[in-house]
């Protein structure tokens, strides 16, 4: 009986948008189904307050102070329409990133099935459904799988231009990824430059024209102008956009330990490097091997990858979320690999390895770097008694802090210093956010009985701020639970003011 009407009704469906359309709405519902499984079961943290902060704010404030600072402002502009409809809870911020990493699955499905097969199909969806590292950007209120989304339609577009017969609205497509790209998150810039790469090796190797690639990224180019304006602005104004606390590469370990990130589980990593050692041995005797749809996939991540790890030996920048762009490619990167090497015919069953290791070490619930809930559920109850003064560090932890704390304050915008009226509130209740000992807290803190200070685990950042080590020689610690749940609390008495 249940059958016959699943059966039904999905035969009513592939009619109404054919085979591909149904498979597309299937991978579509699978992959929002499970990522939305624990979309609220860790609570905002990192960069995600920040984004949510600023979109309660108007139009014209978002885009100043994102324009200043070292990000461009679209996602943030999507999001402040959006929390407008459904407000700034967890759930509300969240599930757009979950729509968008839906959507990509479906563009991954499109892309294997018009240009490669089944098999390729199979493995990249696998590989993308029960990626740790797309399951934790998938909830986390950032840009980041908007990023991996325009990404993968830049791409599935390329390829249309490049390989069949483009309608116009292919390429009107293709120009507003890229845009919408760039004006997302400025490393965008490494998916025109492995584009451009791939056009090139196609243009010389197999002689395709590109002339429509070269005319729609042109238009891509003028309608960036506003945005390479400001960035001329940042660099030769001598602005501190480029600072940055990630750190340069150094060896040749960062290589290993993002397909680590980008594979669940080290076994998965050293799995997929004999596949590609196996890949590039082939290559190499068999030297026509790789086709031109594979060239492209091949340049997509191995240029992002590569040129990204290159580059951040001088300006750093090869970090797990940075790389999303290459991260994204990595399921259909594999997937083409395993491709070719299941031509073996004592290798033909290997496509089922990667896939499987996948899925036994997927975790749908990634845990935060920081339990910021946990924080302030600590100071809630250490400050019962009164008498009790809070530092906590970084400075910039108090947007994440005052969102579980009062979510009032949190609301309370400041358009041009966006930490003005959150730190004026907390203030009043004697919490404060500190980077350095110079603050001015530090001057009065003797009138109080209790100080309970909360270090983030961004201590390196600030090397010389020596907050624990005054608040160590001048007061007795009398409580601490160091890094617990992504942050360290350390609880001193007062001895001149206070009674234990």
């Amino acid at each position: 009986m249940y059958s016959y009407i699943i059966k039904s009704y999905s035969e009513k469906i592939e009619m109404l948008l054919g085979r591909t359309g149904l498979m597309c709405l299937i991978v579509f519902a699978v992959n929002f189904i499970l990522k939305i499984l624990y979309i609220t079961a860790q609570p905002l943290s990192g960069d995600e307050p920040f984004s949510v902060y600023m979109s309660q704010m108007p139009i014209g404030a978002i885009t100043e102070q994102l324009f200043s600072g070292n990000n461009p402002p679209l996602y943030e502009l999507i999001l402040h329409y959006w929390v407008e409809c459904f407000g700034i809870g967890a759930f509300s911020v969240r599930i757009l990133s979950v729509l968008a990493s839906s959507l990509t699955a479906v563009f991954i499905y499109k892309i294997g099935k018009r240009f490669f097969n089944n098999q390729v199909v199979i493995v990249a969806s696998f590989l993308f459904l029960f990626s740790n590292y797309h399951i934790f950007f998938s909830h986390e209120a950032r840009c980041y799988s908007f990023f991996a989304l325009l990404t993968v339609v830049s791409f599935y577009c390329f390829l249309k231009i490049v390989f069949n017969q483009p309608s116009k609205l292919d390429i009107v497509y293709y120009i507003l990824a890229n845009t919408l790209m760039v004006y997302l998150h400025y490393f965008a810039a490494w998916v025109l430059v492995s584009q451009a790469i791939a056009a090139l090796l196609i243009f010389f190797i197999y002689r395709n024209k590109i002339k429509v690639l070269i005319w729609a990224n042109m238009i891509v180019v003028v309608l960036l102008t506003p945005l390479l304006y400001i960035l001329l602005q940042k660099i030769y104004g001598n602005n501190n956009w480029a600072d940055s606390w990630v750190q340069k590469v150094t060896g040749i370990e960062p290589l290993y330990n993002n397909i680590w990130s980008f594979s669940n589980k080290p076994i998965n990593a050293a799995t997929s490097l004999v596949i590609l050692a196996i890949f590039i041995v082939l290559a190499l005797i068999k030297k026509r091997i790789i086709s031109k749809e594979g060239l492209v996939i091949l340049c997509w991540f191995g240029s992002i990858y590569f040129l990204m790890f290159f580059v951040s030996f001088k300006v750093p920048m090869f970090l797990g979320r940075y790389l999303m762009p290459a991260g994204v490619a990595f399921p259909l990167f594999m997937a083409y690999i395993i491709n070719v090497v299941t031509q073996i015919r004592h290798l033909k069953y290997i496509y089922i390895l990667l896939p499987l290791f996948f899925v036994v070490t997927v975790d749908f619930n990634p845990e935060p770097n920081i339990r910021t809930d946990k924080m302030v559920e600590l100071v809630k109850t250490q400050r019962a008694n009164g008498g009790t003064l809070t530092l906590v560090q970084p400075h910039w932890t108090m947007l994440s802090f005052s969102y579980y704390y009062d979510r009032n304050i949190f609301k309370q915008y400041d358009e041009k210093d966006a930490y003005a009226n959150i730190d004026a509130e907390l203030n009043k209740q004697n919490i404060y956010g500190v980077n350095v000992t110079s603050d001015s807290v530090f001057a009065t803190i003797n009138k109080y009985k209790k100080i309970v200070f909360i270090d983030t685990d961004h201590g390196t950042v600030f090397p010389g701020n020596h907050i624990q080590n005054l608040l160590s020689s001048k007061y007795k610690l009398i409580s601490q639970n160091p890094d617990s749940l992504g942050f360290g609390y350390y609880i001193y008495f007062n001895p001149i003011n206070g009674h234990q």
